[in-house]
């Protein structure tokens, strides 16, 4: 499965932001609602974008963000991408910290 990234910047890093805190919640109410969390979704950010907010950058999603979040992903123009290295990025959000940081270590 391929991770996604989607290019942010000063014009576009509130939009995104705002839409994926949305979907992210919306996808654990899902599960909430189900009693059962599916498979880990984590997004990342590229390390320095949240101390400078001049820097250009990426956020990544993990594979199994694209069963919740593809209209997100098509409106930004995800590009599919390598599993990002951790010592490049800092966790946005996640339904499992743990899980999240495990993922890239795989």
């Amino acid at each position: 499965m391929d991770w996604y990234k989607i290019y942010i910047n000063s014009d576009n890093e509130n939009d995104v932001c705002g839409i994926v805190k949305e979907a992210f919640l919306e996808k654990c109410f899902k599960d909430a609602a189900t009693g059962a969390p599916e498979k880990v979704v984590a997004i990342f950010v590229d390390k320095g974008i949240n101390i400078s907010p001049s820097r250009d950058g990426y956020l990544y999603f993990s594979p199994n963000c694209i069963q919740h979040m593809e209209i997100l992903l098509k409106h930004y123009k995800s590009e599919p991408c390598e599993k990002p290295k951790r010592k490049d990025v800092c966790l946005v959000i996640s339904y499992s910290d743990k899980d999240a940081w495990d993922m890239l270590d795989k």
